[in-house]
């Protein structure tokens, strides 16, 4: 074989290719990266940023919430790089720990949110719109504290269950040794008991 045949095969090598033979594992980056060099935080996130997004993904499932845990998860990376230790080669087992986490606490909240919306539109507020009647959240909740305070502790166990961690019927009655009828009708009871006692700031009725 010629030197010309040498130079045609050079020139048919993707380019691609042979900068990622040379490239620095992870590592090597991880390394650089706790010294402070916003290169390998580059290089680190160019090489990693589409399965990151792809794990979160398919934890949250909302896009623009996959968007931000992403981003909140690379935030990370940096804020915490001086303390960054790799047990194996790959920062991605790293970077999936923080990613679920991040996640996992994202959704937690959205349920949180979620439940004191309806707490307060559909739970606690009296029927009829009456916006003499209208309070503010907090109010409600103050009042809601009360009222659950002065319940049976059984129905104390389903409001916190049900009604503020958003556990399912069924959750709730495995976890109280109650059949599903018992947690429906206590919980219609206890719907029917927040709203007279946000009209009246009464107590449990």
């Amino acid at each position: 074989m010629g030197t010309d045949d040498y130079k045609g095969m050079e020139s048919e090598v993707d380019q691609t290719d042979v900068a990622a033979l040379t490239a620095p594992d992870d590592r090597s980056l991880v390394e650089a990266l706790v010294r402070g060099e916003r290169l390998a935080f580059k290089a680190l996130y160019d090489r990693h940023a589409r399965a990151v997004h792809l794990y979160v993904a398919s934890i949250v499932r909302d896009s623009q919430l996959v968007d931000e845990v992403t981003q909140e998860a690379w935030l990370t990376l940096w804020a915490r790089r001086a303390s960054i230790s790799l047990a194996g080669a790959s920062i991605l087992p790293w970077l999936f720990v923080t990613a679920r986490h991040k996640s996992l606490n994202r959704l937690a909240r959205a349920r949180k949110q979620s439940r004191e919306i309806e707490l307060k539109e559909t739970v606690l507020m009296p029927s009829g719109n009456d916006a003499s009647l209208a309070v503010d959240l907090s109010e409600i909740l103050a009042v809601v504290e009360r009222i659950v305070a002065s319940m049976p502790e059984l129905d104390r166990e389903l409001y916190v269950l049900c009604l503020r961690d958003g556990a399912s019927y069924e959750s709730a009655a495995r976890s109280l040794g109650i059949n599903h009828g018992a947690v429906r009708n206590r919980l219609f009871r206890i719907r029917r008991a927040l709203r007279a006692g946000i009209a009246t700031d009464g107590g449990w009725k």
